[in-house]
C-alpha cells in the first residue's frame, strides 16, 4: 500500500479519539487505495454505522471491522477504469445509468376516473416528476388504491387522458412494455419469498438485464445502501416486518425504476422503522445520479407530509386537495387545533365561552377547534392555561391535510 504503517496507526488512534475526522480519512484512504469498488461502498456503510454508534461497545466493534476492511485492500490499479468498465457493462446489459433530470414528468393525467357503479373515482388531475415524493391520504374506501393501480398500469381508467412522459420517451403511442419496465408497484400485502435475501435480489437484477460482474456489484451496493448487508444470507422468512419492507424496496431499487408506487408501506411498521423507511425514501428520491418519482399512500399523515413534496387528499373519490405541501391551508379563513384533555366537552365549552371560536367537536379521540385567524397557537395555549384546561396533547393542524380530513368528517 502507498500509505505507511504509521498512517494506519494514526488512523486507528483517530478512530477512537476523533471519529468524525477519522471517518473522512478512512473514506479517502479506501477511495485512493482500493482496487475493488465494492470495498468503497462497504467503507461508506461502515462510516454511517460509526457515526450512528451510541455506545463505546458498538463504536469499538465498528472500528475493528474498519481495520479488518483496511487489511483487505489491495494496491490500486485504476479505480476509475474499474468503475467505467462496470458502467459500460451495465449499458451493454440495457440498464440505463442515471442520466435523468429532476423535474421531468413520469406521469400526468387529465380528468381520469374509474366507475365501479357503487363508487366512482373522478376528475383526477396530477403530474408526477422525478425527484419528487407525492403522498396520497384519505380514509379507507375513498379511492387511494384505485388511483395507485391506474398510475401503475394495473387498471385502466373509465375516462380521461393520461401519459407517461419520459417513461414512454414522450411518444404519442403508448408502449406498455417500455412503461412497465420503469415502474415498480409495491402493494400493501408483500409477496412471500423463498431463499436468501441476496439470491432474491440477484434474481431481480438479472430479470432486468443486470448480469455477471455488474449483477454482483449492483447487489452489493444496494444491500449496503439499504442496510441489509448483514442480512444478505438470511432467509426471507426470518426477517422482521421492517426488514421485509426494506428487502422489497431493495428488490425494486437494484434495477433502478423511475417511478415507485407504494400502497400503505408504513401500515405494519413500528414508529422507529417508519422513520427509517421515510428517510430512505427521501434520500432515494433526491438521488443525484438516479432521481426517482415516489408515490405512496398512507394513514400516517404527519409523517408523510414531513418528507413529501406534494400531497393528494381524497374524499369519496374526489380530490379535496392536490399541490405542494407548503400550500396546504394557505387560503384558509381560520386556524384549526387538535388537542386532548381529560376535561369533557361541556367543561371545555364553558371554559372557552369567553373566547371567540367558530366550531368545537370531538372525533372520538381528540377535540378539534376552529378559531379566527388572529388567534394563533401561542395565543390559544396561553388562554387554555389561564382557564386551567389540562392539555395532554396539542397540535396546530392549520396547515396540515389533517385539518381538511377532520373537517370533512366532522362537518360534512
Amino acid at each position: 500500500m502507498k500509505n505507511s504503517i504509521i498512517d494506519l496507526l494514526e488512523l486507528e488512534t483517530n478512530l477512537k479519539t476523533i471519529p468524525e475526522k477519522a471517518a473522512d480519512q478512512f473514506i479517502a484512504l479506501v477511495k485512493e487505495q482500493a482496487s475493488d469498488p465494492k470495498i468503497y461502498f462497504k467503507a461508506l456503510y461502515l462510516k454511517s454505522v460509526l457515526m450512528a454508534s451510541n455506545s463505546d461497545e458498538d463504536r469499538e466493534s465498528t472500528i475493528q471491522t474498519i481495520l479488518q476492511l483496511l487489511a483487505q485492500i489491495q494496491p490500486i490499479q485504476n479505480l476509475e477504469s474499474k468503475f467505467q468498465s462496470l458502467e459500460n457493462q451495465l449499458k451493454d446489459n440495457h440498464v440505463e445509468v442515471g442520466t435523468e433530470n429532476k423535474g421531468e414528468v413520469v406521469f400526468e393525467c387529465k380528468n381520469i376516473g374509474k366507475d365501479y357503479g357503487s363508487f366512482k373515482l373522478k376528475e383526477i388531475n396530477l403530474k408526477l416528476r422525478l425527484g419528487e415524493i407525492t403522498g396520497i391520504v384519505g380514509e379507507n374506501g375513498n379511492g387511494k388504491t384505485t388511483l395507485l393501480k391506474i398510475i401503475a398500469g394495473e387498471l385502466l381508467p373509465s375516462e380521461g387522458e393520461f401519459n407517461y412522459g419520459i417513461l414512454n420517451s414522450n411518444e404519442a403511442v403508448t408502449n406498455w412494455i417500455k412503461i412497465k419496465s420503469n415502474i415498480a408497484y409495491l402493494p400493501q400485502e408483500l409477496m412471500k419469498h423463498r431463499g436468501s435475501v441476496r439470491r432474491n435480489i440477484e434474481l431481480a437484477a438479472s430479470l432486468h438485464g443486470i448480469k455477471g460482474e455488474a449483477n454482483e456489484f449492483e447487489v452489493d451496493y444496494i444491500l449496503h445502501r439499504m442496510g441489509l448487508y448483514n442480512f444478505a444470507n438470511h432467509e426471507w422468512k426470518h426477517l422482521s416486518g421492517g426488514y421485509k419492507l426494506r428487502f422489497a424496496l431493495t428488490q425494486i431499487l437494484v434495477w433502478k425504476p423511475k417511478l415507485i408506487i407504494l400502497d400503505e408501506p408504513l401500515a405494519n411498521l413500528d414508529i422507529n422503522a417508519q422513520m427509517l423507511v421515510l428517510n430512505d425514501l427521501r434520500d432515494l428520491a433526491n438521488s443525484i445520479g438516479h432521481p426517482i418519482s415516489i408515490l405512496l399512500s398512507s394513514q400516517n399523515l404527519e409523517e408523510v407530509e414531513a418528507i413529501a413534496n406534494k400531497m393528494i387528499i381524497l374524499r369519496k373519490g374526489e380530490m379535496q386537495y392536490y399541490g405542494n405541501v407548503d400550500g396546504i391551508g394557505k387560503d384558509r379563513i381560520e386556524n384549526s387545533f387538535e388537542l386532548r384533555t381529560n376535561a369533557n366537552l361541556a367543561e371545555i365549552k364553558l371554559k372557552l365561552s369567553s373566547m371567540k371560536y367558530n366550531r368545537l367537536d370531538f372525533n372520538g379521540f381528540s377535540y378539534i377547534i376552529d378559531v379566527p385567524l388572529e388567534i394563533d397557537a401561542h395565543t390559544f395555549i396561553s388562554y387554555c392555561s389561564a382557564q386551567e384546561i389540562p392539555i395532554s396533547y396539542f397540535n396546530d393542524i392549520s396547515s396540515s391535510s389533517k385539518r381538511i380530513l377532520f373537517n370533512n368528517r366532522l362537518y360534512a
